[in-house]
Formats: structure tokens, C-alpha cells, sequence
């Protein structure tokens, strides 16, 4: 069966399909949206300076130069003892000026031999933890408002409790050192305490 289509009815049916189109577009275009976050951050400016403050020599130490500090993170020192008994102590601050928390997360310290140990003793701990000395607590934090007990104390002592077999039979020349690794304190750090 033939259906006539008058031009008429044809240019409708091509302006319906082409409104419906239209129609679909527009309603396409009203519900897209744009969206946007812009925000300003800004990064506060922080400072890293942990480092060695003045050192103080115990009383009753042998004589010996005090001590040096260079760069704020070297100390360098020399004695001498002469004889059983003889002692050289001192202690340092270890100081936080900067803005951020620190704390240790390793040492380095010369190990005494067996033989050195019957003569001498060298021991190194912070005040607020001296009950553990040469035992250094990983994580002891160091407060950015130098809060705390944070001196090192050092000390180099000729045994005065030994027999004549212990005693060195010539001169001994020991270097001795200590370094602490201090890094950003995190959750870890604490600061440890013994009465």
C-alpha cells in the first residue's frame, strides 16, 4: 500500500525532528554545571637549629682548656690525667632555638676496649637521665622552647679503685667521641625521666 506524503507533510515531520532535537539539547545545556574550589594556603616559615650552648666544667676537674664548640654542633677537647682519681667532667645544653621539636634518633660514642676499662672510665649521659648513663633513649625529644632537662654530661675519669696490675705501665693517648644523630620529633618522641 502506497502512502502519498505531500511536501507538506514532510517539511513538518523534518521541523518536529528538528525541534525535538533542539528541545533535548537545551534541556541537555540547563543541567550541566560548572564546579569550582579555590582556596589560599599559606606555609609558615620554620626554622632548624639544634646546636650546643655553653659548656660548663665541673668543679674539681683536673686544669685543662675548656672545651671548644665549632659550627654549634663540634666540640673538641683535650686532657690529660696524671694519676689515679683524676677526673675531667663537663656539661652542654643542647639547645633547640628553631621552631621545630627534635629529637635523637641515634648516637655514636667511642666504645672503651677491655683493657682500656680496667684503668678508665668514660661515661656520657643527660642530666634528667643519668640513672642510665652510656644508654642513650632512642626518641628523647629535644623541645623547640629548649624546654626540659636537655644537658649532656660528659665525663673521663683514671679509676682510682684499682690495683697495681690495672695500671697502664706508659703514657696513653685516647680519642674520644660522641655524636648525636637529631632528627624531626614525631608521635615517637618522649621524653624520658629517672629519679
Amino acid at each position: 500500500m502506497y502512502i502519498y506524503k505531500s511536501h507538506k507533510n514532510r517539511n513538518l515531520y523534518i521541523l518536529i525532528v528538528f525541534t525535538v532535537a533542539l528541545i533535548t539539547g537545551i534541556g541537555f545545556a540547563f543541567l550541566t554545571s560548572n564546579l569550582s574550589i579555590t582556596g589560599s594556603t599559606k606555609i609558615k616559615d620554620n626554622i632548624w637549629d639544634v646546636h650546643f650552648g655553653n659548656i660548663t666544667v665541673k668543679q674539681g676537674s683536673i686544669d685543662a682548656a675548656t672545651p671548644t664548640i665549632t659550627n654549634g654542633t663540634n666540640i673538641n677537647y683535650s686532657v690529660t690525667l696524671n694519676q689515679p682519681g683524676d677526673f675531667y667532667e663537663f656539661s652542654v645544653p643542647i639547645e633547640n632555638s628553631g621552631t621545630i621539636d627534635g629529637m635523637i634518633d641515634s648516637i655514636s660514642a667511642t666504645e672503651l676496649t677491655t683493657e682500656q676499662k680496667k684503668y678508665m672510665e668514660y661515661t656520657y649521659y643527660f642530666a634528667s637521665d643519668q640513672c642510665n648513663p652510656n644508654t642513650f633513649t632512642k626518641r628523647k625529644i629535644l623541645k623547640n622552647n629548649g624546654a626540659g632537662l636537655n644537658t649532656l654530661i660528659i665525663n673521663i675519669k683514671y679509676k682510682d679503685d684499682i690495683t697495681a696490675s690495672d695500671l697502664p705501665t706508659e703514657a696513653k693517648t685516647l680519642n674520644l667521641s660522641f655524636q648525636l644523630n637529631v632528627i624531626q620529633a614525631d608521635e615517637t618522641a618522649f621524653d624520658p625521666y629517672c629519679e
